[in-house]
């Protein structure tokens, strides 16, 4: 990772690219764009495919065109708090007619006794939206999240669907289930209505970064001829300890990274590599609230509250 832009570091790509490589998996980490010219160069010029994770980037461009529209294929999940979700599952977007009519072939219905997972990933879906609507969540949510040491996120621990870190040797086999007609509708409905969710949420995000203006709080930096989607809105300071405690005493909620480093995962250490930038980034990262009903009075006051945090 770059951890100026928290994209892809394409020296450090072409560093690992060997001739067992046969694929690229691009992660258009939070929504930000990764620099699609360098990346298609790479693949051109070593022979070798690439696929992006758009999951956090429904609605993010790059010279005007839209993420997930550049290599071979694209994947989003579809999972809980994604700007898209349909409880559990995911969609393939390609332009390559065989590669799709493959896929299609290999998806199959999902047995009945199956079913409770989804049952389950709607029961969270639900708590999460009452839990957050704006009222809830002032009232009462948010004074329960600060008696709470500054480091313990519980509603983000409950939110997180793998608690553990596992090396597979090959895809699950729920991975190629079809949807539920329920699934199916709810994704088709929401889809319709993301864009404008997404352009709210888009809007109040590049107010936010224009107006951060602290040399405490470094924000991201963006890539030209890009357009974020801003899925999170990461900050980073020396102790996010500290900056978080300071940002809940002003009534700002925010949290830490749930992702994992991979080479710190005892999972991984077969590999024998590790990722020093992304071990830093979530170090000393925090994400501030980011929503579509976010407004632009609260951005105001985030961006008053952070400009004058002053570090320890």
């Amino acid at each position: 990772m770059d951890e100026n832009t928290y994209c892809i570091d394409y020296q450090d790509l072409e560093k690992k690219i060997n001739k067992e490589t046969v694929l690229i998996f691009l992660t258009h980490l939070s929504g930000f764009a990764a620099d699609m010219d360098k990346i298609s160069e790479i693949s051109k010029m070593r022979g070798i495919p690439f696929i992006e994770d758009c999951s956090q980037a429904t609605h993010a461009y790059y010279r005007g065109k839209r993420l997930g529209t550049f290599g071979r294929a694209s994947i989003f999940s579809l999972s809980l708090l994604k700007p898209v979700c349909t409880m559990i599952g995911g969609m393939v977007v390609s332009s390559d007619s065989q590669l799709l009519g493959k896929l299609k072939k290999e998806t199959k219905s999902l047995p009945q006794g199956l079913k409770l997972p989804l049952l389950s990933e709607a029961f969270r879906y639900l708590v999460y939206k009452t839990a957050t609507q704006k009222l809830i969540f002032r009232l009462f949510v948010f004074p329960l999240l600060r008696s709470f040491p500054a480091p313990f996120d519980f509603l983000s621990k409950y939110q997180r669907a793998n608690k553990i870190t596992v090396f597979r040797k090959e895809l699950p086999q729920s991975y190629f289930q079809k949807y539920t007609w329920q699934q199916a509708k709810l994704g088709l409905v929401v889809l319709e209505t993301a864009g404008a969710r997404e352009e709210t949420r888009t809007k109040m995000a590049y107010y936010l970064h224009q107006h951060l203006t602290n040399p405490n709080v470094q924000k991201i930096t963006l890539l030209e001829n890009s357009r974020a989607l801003f899925w999170t809105f990461p900050v980073r300071v020396n102790n996010i300890t500290h900056f978080k405690k300071y940002l809940a005493k002003n009534g700002i909620d925010s949290t830490s990274y749930l992702l994992s480093v991979v080479g710190d995962e005892p999972a991984f250490a077969h590999f024998n590599f590790k990722n020093p930038v992304a071990s830093s980034i979530k170090k000393h990262t925090l994400l501030l609230p980011m929503y579509p009903e976010l407004d632009q009075e609260e951005a105001e006051y985030m961006a008053k509250i952070i400009n004058q945090y002053r570090a320890p």
